[in-house]
């Protein structure tokens, strides 16, 4: 509108003005030739104003012609982009209407795939916010969350959260291999054993203790004997064997610098990480049938002073070392010594494994049971949270408290727990450490 009223008042003066030195024009003509001089009417072509006039007139026509063709230009341009304006908003609302249409047929879609499987598992219309696992790194934390979902009774929930947190920072992560574990020799050697004792999975064990070894690389080697026992277990042999070569390079070369003790060991290890790779190695040698060396690593754990300290570990070891070496009778016969009142879950989830190789199942059956009274002992993030994530109430004086609320078991009879800290501390010293210490 604005751009029509300032063409109308243009083209309203531009007339005006032609009109004007027309007028102008017609009364000078007039008026030479309204004279008496004939020299006057013979000159009036030669008059200053006459020509004046007419070179006015003259630049107004021409002006009005050029003003014209730039209308009819930007008229023409105007249009043009009028027109591509208007194609570019009729693509922008069409592809507008077709994202969204695509985006509520993939919400039907989805919705319709949310039905279904409500109906197959009803379970999942009573999941609460405490049920949604926050996503993480820290090896302690997927640690603590498993611990909560093994109190829960959620055993598959169980088994696809390490799975899926065994994957991680590998090409087989689902979010982003950037984002690797994060934690600890020690925690990874405890996530590997809660694999173990509680899921008895030593396959996804050793996937965690992979991850590990694989970050550290060489400065891994405090992880090797634990490395080497897991992947015996699981039959991984040639893989076991290169870890056992670079152990067997890491004792030969700690002894060389035992013998000169003036050149400085740049990665120095205690007496327990031999007399732990001692009997790892007497373990790996027998299963591949070189039973010189294998007798020669045993007889060095067996006079170790931390096979007297941890005389429950080293007894598994050497029934362990007897089965390989095909003397079952006398591995039995150290079997039956290990259990007690005071031998921790770790240790008795080994004493489960050999004992199912030996054959003694309704033995065996008796101590998984006892591991399984244990589960209830596990601790977890929130496992003694009520429904909505707060603090239970403290019982008033004289209220009883539940047993489990004390920390104890329901059986009446056994006074002492069993240890369940897990921690692979190498110290030097003796009398710091239990005897029914896990070694890890």
């Amino acid at each position: 509108m604005f751009k029509d009223q300032s063409r109308f008042i243009i083209n309203a003066g531009i007339t005006i003005v032609i009109i004007l030195i027309v007028v102008t024009l017609i009364v000078s003509l007039y008026q030479i030739a309204s004279g008496d001089s004939v020299t006057n009417k013979a000159n009036f072509l030669q008059d200053p104003e006459i020509i004046s006039v007419a070179i006015g007139l003259i630049l107004s026509v021409l002006f009005v012609d050029r003003w014209r063709s730039l209308e009819s230009k930007v008229d023409s341009l105007s249009t043009h982009q009028q027109e591509h304006l208007d194609k570019i908003q009729k693509f922008a609302n069409e592809q507008t209407e077709l994202k969204i249409g695509q985006t509520i047929d993939k919400a039907e879609k989805v919705s319709a795939k949310l039905s279904s499987i409500s109906e197959r598992h009803p379970w999942l219309d009573v999941i609460s916010e405490r049920d949604i696992i926050v996503e993480t790194e820290s090896v302690r934390g997927i640690l603590r969350t498993s611990y909560s979902l093994l109190r829960e009774g959620k055993y598959l929930h169980l088994y696809e959260y390490l799975e899926y947190c065994s994957r991680k920072g590998t090409k087989k992560d689902a979010r982003d291999d950037k984002f690797a574990l994060r934690g600890t020799a020690e925690d990874f050697l405890e996530i590997a054993s809660f694999c173990e004792v509680w899921l008895e999975d030593y396959a996804l064990g050793a996937e965690f203790l992979t991850r590990y070894i694989e970050q550290m690389g060489v400065n891994a080697y405090v992880m090797y004997p634990d490395y080497i026992h897991i992947l015996l277990r699981i039959g991984a042999l040639q893989t076991a064997q290169k870890q056992m070569y670079i152990l067997t390079k890491i004792l030969a070369r700690e002894k060389l610098y035992q013998a000169w003790p003036f050149i400085k060991n740049p990665n120095p290890i205690s007496e327990r990480y031999r007399w732990h790779a001692a009997n790892i190695l007497s373990l790996a040698y027998a299963i591949i049938r070189d039973y010189k060396r294998s007798d020669k690593y045993a007889t060095v754990a067996r006079e170790s002073a931390y096979a007297r300290l941890f005389k429950t570990q080293q007894m598994l070891f050497n029934a362990e070392h007897l089965i390989h070496l095909g003397q079952f009778n006398k591995a039995f016969k150290i079997l039956e010594a290990v259990e007690g009142p005071t031998t921790s879950v770790f240790d008795l989830r080994d004493l489960v494994l050999l004992l199912e190789k030996l054959g003694a199942y309704e033995k065996a059956n008796l101590i998984r049971k006892r591991i399984t009274d244990m589960r209830i002992l596990a601790f977890g993030d929130d496992g003694r949270m009520a429904e909505d994530g707060r603090a239970p109430h403290v019982p008033n004086e004289g209220t009883e408290v539940p047993p489990q609320a004390e920390g104890k078991s329901d059986k009446p009879e056994q006074k002492q727990e069993p240890s369940y800290s897990h921690t692979s501390h190498e110290a030097d010293s003796l009398d710091k450490k239990p005897e029914t210490e896990r070694h890890r």
